[in-house]
């Protein structure tokens, strides 16, 4: 069992959006996803949010603090 997912926004490999459709086929496989990235549009914000991710965070623009905050208020629910 995963109890979290960080992705970056677009890789090559694996991105969030990648993810969250590998996660809609598979049902057994349900996990918060956090977003991270410094290249978004707020159209992908918007469709990542509404696909299930919990979290969208700035990698330029967000504190370490407040990147572990979400983490810890995610994983103690």
């Amino acid at each position: 069992r995963v109890d979290l997912v960080i992705s970056e926004l677009r890789n090559r490999r694996a991105d969030a959006f990648r993810i969250l459709q590998f996660m809609d086929v598979n049902p057994k496989i349900q996990s918060p996803l956090l977003v991270l990235t410094n290249l978004y549009r707020p159209s992908d914000r918007k469709l990542l949010k509404k696909r299930g991710a919990v979290g969208f965070f700035d990698k330029l623009k967000t504190s370490q603090d407040k990147l572990i905050t979400k983490i810890n208020e995610i994983l103690l629910a």
